[in-house]
């Protein structure tokens, strides 16, 4: 343990920041494991939460030192969470992970070092095997295929789905290979 570095990694992965990803590696360069922090801000979609910084914390193989090196990990990214907030003069910030409930190991890593439960999360299923229930019609709303067989109607596409999702902007290509896989 005493030879395990953590370090801010030198090429972005995932649309996380360079500046917001560690990786712990030994003398030898093999990563053990990584953090990385996704900042969400947002004052309309979630006023009382507008400054979200998610955490994604990985070992990458089952260690005896496994906790110990999360440990560092986290450690590198509380400190990277204190900076961003600090250079988005928030007063109020969010670092929070989400885990399902199979994931008791990672809930109680987190518990046990101060975290606490914020709120729950539904998960909808449903099977593809059963029939769609009616669907009741909305007074002004009409629901219809759109083919975007122009360039505009794609490019308004695009713009429209960057508004929505900046962090998975779609542009020209992306957009075409998916239309290409679901006609």
């Amino acid at each position: 343990m005493e030879h395990l570095v953590v370090a801010s990694a030198d090429t972005n992965m995932h649309g996380a920041n360079k500046k917001n990803i560690f990786i712990a590696r030994n003398q030898n360069g093999e990563k053990f494991g990584l953090a990385l922090i996704y900042p969400f801000f947002d004052y309309d979609l979630e006023p009382e939460h507008p400054h979200n910084l998610y955490l994604h914390l990985h070992v990458e193989q089952e260690r005896d030192e496994k906790n110990a090196i999360k440990d560092m990990l986290l450690k590198k990214a509380i400190q990277r969470a204190t900076e961003i907030k600090a250079e988005e003069k928030q007063s109020k910030t969010r670092l929070y992970a989400c885990f399902l409930k199979h994931q008791q190991e990672e809930i109680n890593y987190f518990l046990e070092r101060g975290f606490i439960h914020d709120e729950g999360m539904q998960i909808l299923e449903r099977y593809e095997q059963t029939d769609l229930l009616p669907l009741s019609k909305t007074r002004g709303l009409t629901v219809q295929s759109w083919k975007m067989e122009t360039e505009t109607e794609q490019e308004r596409f695009i713009e429209t789905h960057r508004e929505v999702f900046p962090r998975h902007p779609y542009n020209t290509e992306s957009l075409q290979k998916i239309r290409s896989q679901y006609g």
